[in-house]
């Protein structure tokens, strides 16, 4: 399987700037920008720019440094909560190696209004 994109991860228009650029946004079609520096806690997502991994990992990492440092986990009016669940360790077989790693567990929970539907809307978090 060959490694996924950003595209995969944050959709077809989603892309990594590396040089000044600009960027046509509206209100109907706001444009989320974050900066790997952002992410300078943990080291940086500029090393393997396009990798969406190494951009999740920093964007679960940031949400999870908010609510630790924070005491906004008891503000119930936010509804888009991210915790750490546990640290373990697990066998990842890649081709013929396994190989140990740790793992990672966040919790993340959204809460939103009861609508009936399965999947949470963000519009309406």
């Amino acid at each position: 399987m060959p490694s996924p994109t950003i595209a995969n991860f944050f959709g077809d228009n989603a892309s990594v700037l590396t040089s000044t650029t600009s960027i046509t946004a509206s209100a109907s079609d706001p444009v989320l920008v974050i900066r790997a520096s952002d992410f300078a806690t943990w080291g940086s997502a500029t090393a393997g720019a396009t990798n969406p991994q190494k951009w999740l990992t920093n964007m679960m990492n940031k949400a999870y440094e908010f609510f630790q440092i924070s005491a906004n986990l008891s503000d119930q009016s936010i509804n888009c909560v991210v915790t750490l669940a546990f640290v373990t360790l697990a066998d990842r077989i890649v081709g013929s190696t396994t190989t140990r790693k740790r793992q990672f567990s966040y919790a993340v929970d959204i809460y939103a209004p009861d609508l009936g539907s399965n999947t949470p809307d963000p519009d309406d978090i």
